[in-house]
């Protein structure tokens, strides 16, 4: 059996027999854990690119049983994280809370997760947080509608958003008369698009007041928010 070649973003890595480790990763296509054999030794090349928070270059022999694990042949590190500066390593312990509590992913998802990772600063991480949390939503089960009506899937007229309620409302599904400002709806909008858009256009004020209603969402409908970070 010849080994694949895969990027994985490294989540948590557990110590495994003598010399061993197991590590969860989650890539493009699926979260699973592997065995990185002989990768505690001294002289173990491959234990540097197996650090938490790596997105790694992975060649692995992939198990086709749900009851054996996949095993490195080969890991090389691409993109770290700077966990020496303590607002990076504040949102690592803080993202990869919410990471860790997925048990699928998508292409979209991790695409702009790469992204996060390459531009990622102590300017633009509160942004990152956001753009992530609210699109690992629907990888929990929830669809929520950023540029379009949850009624009639329009995207015009749009007036209202809310999270509990799906998303997105047009002026003809949505009466109440408390109407949400352009520039907001515009932040709503940007979550749909991708991190650099995000980035761009949406500014500080916004994405706080779309933290917020994230956390309500979140803590109301999947878990509480880890305690003492952010």
């Amino acid at each position: 059996m010849s080994a694949e070649i895969i990027k994985g973003l490294i989540l948590q890595v557990y110590e495994f027999q003598e010399k061993d480790l197991i590590v969860k990763t989650i890539t493009n296509k699926r979260i699973f854990s592997f065995v990185a054999l002989g990768t505690r030794k001294p002289e173990s090349k491959n234990k540097f690119a197996l650090l938490e928070s790596s997105i790694s270059e992975l060649e692995i022999f992939l198990s086709r049983l749900n009851n054996k694990l996949s095993k490195l042949k080969k890991a090389t590190t691409e993109i770290s994280l700077d966990l020496n500066n303590s607002k990076i390593l504040e949102f690592w312990r803080f993202i990869s809370f919410f990471l860790n509590k997925l048990e699928k992913t998508s292409n979209y998802f991790f695409e702009n997760l790469k992204l996060a990772w390459e531009i990622i600063n102590e300017q633009n991480y509160l942004h990152i947080v956001v753009f992530l949390l609210a699109n690992h939503l629907v990888l929990q089960g929830h669809f929520i509608s950023f540029n379009k009506c949850v009624k009639c899937m329009k995207n015009k007229n749009l007036i209202y958003f809310n999270f509990s309620l799906g998303g997105m409302f047009c002026k003809i599904h949505y009466k109440n008369k408390d109407l949400q400002n352009i520039s907001l709806l515009k932040s709503y909008y940007f979550l749909s698009l991708n991190l650099d858009q995000y980035l761009k256009f949406v500014n500080t004020i916004d994405n706080f007041l779309i933290y917020e209603q994230l956390k309500l969402f979140i803590e109301a409908n999947l878990y509480s928010f880890p305690k003492n970070l952010l």
